[in-house]
């Protein structure tokens, strides 16, 4: 497994010399950064992929969610308020996780 996540972040790095500004191929790089265990890598993945799509909501959950786990609770707030003024509904659902303490591991 080891060989497949080191392969699948040089195609991605590889792609992102050769789509440097595309926010979707930002986040799913940060989605396999996360999902490695480089919260820190990934977070700022997230980020430059806001810079150039500023509502994207699933790239606003993830950074809010890391941003938390890595506990900069200002960010964290920042990025999960932007998503709540996206979708209003969704601020019952972020409410209750955070309630529940879903993201504090």
């Amino acid at each position: 497994a080891l060989g497949e996540n080191q392969l699948a972040t040089d195609a991605f790095e590889k792609g992102l010399e050769l789509r440097p500004n595309s926010p979707n191929f930002m986040m799913l790089y940060a989605n396999l950064l996360r999902d490695n265990g480089k919260r820190s890598e990934a977070l700022e993945m997230y980020r430059r992929s806001l810079s150039l799509q500023p509502n994207n909501p699933v790239a606003l959950l993830n950074a809010g969610i890391l941003s938390l786990k890595l506990g900069q609770r200002e960010a964290a707030a920042s990025y999960l308020e932007s998503l709540r003024q996206l979708d209003r509904n969704l601020a019952k659902i972020l409410q209750k996780c955070l309630d529940l303490r879903l993201w504090d591991q």
